[in-house]
């Protein structure tokens, strides 16, 4: 097999998450496989991402593993997974790798980023897929405080799946902050 490191952008709005299901084409693994079975014609293609998003959810630069039957060059491995993939999708870069790379156990850091607007005025409609709007204001300092709580090693046992490759569930958060434009 032949692997490579893709970083993947994505719009998760209309996808189901991230890990195939049942309707493939509504989750984004699922297109990425679709796209790597048509370039190797062959339905002998793996992928497996850093993470799983939810329904709905976006990233900005997500590390996916895939393996092909045939060697195909980083850069129209790159134009033609995105001639096949929805336009809410974008791969940004692609690479060979070792077979043995392995992205979630891999991955140094993963940064998150959560957008909220508040009061009356919920700002441009252009953003609207990407934040989480309240009518009410927030309150910014009491917020400030609880991210403090975060940082630190906590235990995130309840939020892997059951039968998880990880040596561990114990995760370090070194950077918790509310900014506000």
């Amino acid at each position: 097999m032949n692997t490579y490191k893709l970083t993947v952008s994505y719009n998760g709005c209309g996808f189901l998450g991230w890990q195939t299901q049942v309707d493939e084409l509504k989750t984004i693994q699922g297109q990425i496989n679709y796209a790597l079975r048509k370039l190797a014609k062959s339905d002998d293609v793996k992928s497996l991402g850093s993470g799983r998003t939810d329904a709905g959810v976006h990233a900005l630069a997500q590390v996916v593993k895939i393996e092909i039957p045939i060697p195909i060059a980083p850069d129209g491995l790159l134009m033609g997974i995105n001639s096949y993939v929805d336009s809410q999708i974008k791969v940004l870069s692609v690479e060979e790798c070792p077979s043995g790379f392995h992205p979630v156990r891999d991955a140094l850091w993963k940064e998150y980023c959560y957008l909220f607007s508040f009061g009356e005025d919920s700002g441009l409609p252009h953003f609207n897929d990407l934040k989480t709007h309240f009518k009410n204001k927030l309150d910014i300092d009491l917020m400030r405080m609880a991210c403090k709580k975060f940082i630190g090693e906590h235990d995130f046992q309840n939020y892997f799946t059951v039968g998880t490759e990880t040596s561990t569930t114990v995760r370090r958060i070194l950077h918790c902050d509310i900014g506000i434009n």
